[in-house]
């Protein structure tokens, strides 16, 4: 999944599946119930504009930082919520929206291969792309270590090698 992918998918989507696009681009949370779905308005940190996550898989919270462009967003769909849920259709708290994101896909004329699960895979790949510290990455992803962090996202995206060859120093 590329970010150019990703934008198409957003356009083609429901409005509460561009929601979930958003929150899941932004957080890079794993989708479904065990992270993303069971998100509630108490788990945003206003004040320090951070999302707290509890990852189910490891059993542990973790702070990830927002910026002020999503914060925004977030209390625009905190005014309107009707449920404690950031993610809430009809004004019920929604377990699944794997149909809805493939349908996206599908208008968008996405690959049905692509799963909302890639969201966040992209969100770890295009900082590590971008040359964010591993160590960071690894924390806002929830895992217990950067080398798996690193064996599991850090694959070549495009454009990496000539950025790393144009980091050497000029010898003449």
């Amino acid at each position: 999944l590329t970010a150019e992918d990703l934008q198409k998918i957003h356009d083609a989507a429901v409005p509460h599946v561009k929601w979930v696009i958003e929150i899941a681009m932004n957080l890079g949370v794993r989708t479904g119930l065990s992270e993303l779905l069971v998100l509630q308005w108490k788990h945003v940190d206003w004040e320090n504009k951070c999302v707290r996550v509890f990852a189910t898989k490891t059993k542990t919270w973790r702070s990830i930082p927002i910026r002020p462009e999503f914060l925004e967003n977030l209390r625009k769909r905190k005014a309107k919520a009707k449920t404690d849920f950031l993610v809430e259709y009809n004004g019920r708290p929604i377990k699944s929206f794997h149909k809805a994101f493939r349908n996206a896909c599908r208008r968008a004329g996405i690959s049905d291969d692509v799963i909302s699960y890639d969201i966040r895979h992209l969100f770890c790949s295009s900082m590590l792309s971008q040359k964010a510290s591993p160590n960071a990455v690894s924390r806002l992803m929830g895992h217990a270590s950067t080398k798996m962090t690193l064996d599991r996202y850090g694959h070549v995206m495009p454009g990496d090698e000539e950025r790393a060859v144009e980091l050497l120093p000029v010898i003449e």
